[in-house]
């Protein structure tokens, strides 16, 4: 397996659609992510905004938090999918009423550092005449030797859920609501180079 065939895994944000704050402010999204918390009880959103879940994941205001519906455990387990681990969560909607059908998701797929040296420059084009193009870095580049081979996974210094290729293919084949894959070799990456 090489870069070409894995991606960055992120929730859409959409208009109207419910979005959730956890009601503990003190929570470390950090160690959710990566299941690096012992829970005694399921964890409790309640509604920031919106009306509805608009489909299979609400967002939260932990940006590296997201949850998924009960559609998207039922495949990844099915599917025998590795790197992931689903967790009770109690969610409130708009005027107090439970939303169920939802899950947190740890990710204990691990790999090593992205090096941000390794990204690629590139100038993209000028968005109005006579401007200068912007120089981006394109790319979240490890060690491959260092990926531990889940089919999700997390680096040490991100919070970027990446994701091999079957898992974008199996979201797609089933319709999936509320989430996009970028190739890895496309992201562009906002890390410092030291």
């Amino acid at each position: 397996m090489d870069f070409s065939e894995l991606y960055v895994w992120r929730p859409l944000l959409r208009q109207g659609a419910l979005h959730v704050n956890p009601v503990d402010e003190e929570i470390d999204g950090y160690a959710l992510l990566r299941g690096n918390v012992a829970l005694q009880q399921p964890v409790r959103f309640v509604r920031h905004m919106g009306r509805n879940p608009s489909g299979d994941i609400i967002t939260t205001g932990l940006a590296a938090i997201w949850l998924i519906s009960d559609r998207i455990v039922t495949l990844l387990q099915r599917e025998g999918i590795t790197g992931w681990k689903p967790y009770p969560v109690e969610v409130t909607g708009k005027g107090s009423a439970p939303v169920t059908g939802y899950h947190g998701f740890f990710v204990t797929g691990r790999c090593g550092p992205i090096d941000p040296r390794r990204s690629v420059v590139k100038t993209l084009p000028p968005l109005y005449p006579g401007d200068e193009g912007e120089q981006v870095r394109l790319g979240l580049y490890f060690d491959l030797e260092t990926w531990d081979g889940s089919d999700i996974f997390v680096a040490p210094n991100s919070n970027v859920v990446m994701v091999i290729q079957r898992v974008k293919e199996l979201m797609e084949q089933n319709h999936i609501r509320g989430c996009a894959f970028d190739p890895l070799t496309e992201v562009r990456n906002y890390m410092r180079v030291e």
